[in-house]
């Protein structure tokens, strides 16, 4: 996977406390990005992150 690909949040202001995304389905934690990423459906996600409907 290339590592140059991930993408972190404008809003992040450079801390490690989110997630990135990668443009071929995959999240991982901004904190330990070493570990296993995982596959997501990156429109819904980001369509749940726009509308406010994540939950904990």
């Amino acid at each position: 996977m290339d590592q140059t690909r991930w993408r972190k949040a404008t809003r992040s202001d450079g801390a490690n406390n989110c997630v990135e995304i990668h443009p071929d389905g995959w999240v991982r934690d901004s904190k330990d990005p070493h570990h296993r990423p995982i596959a997501a459906d990156l429109h819904a996600l980001l369509a749940a992150t726009r509308t406010n409907r994540l939950t904990r």
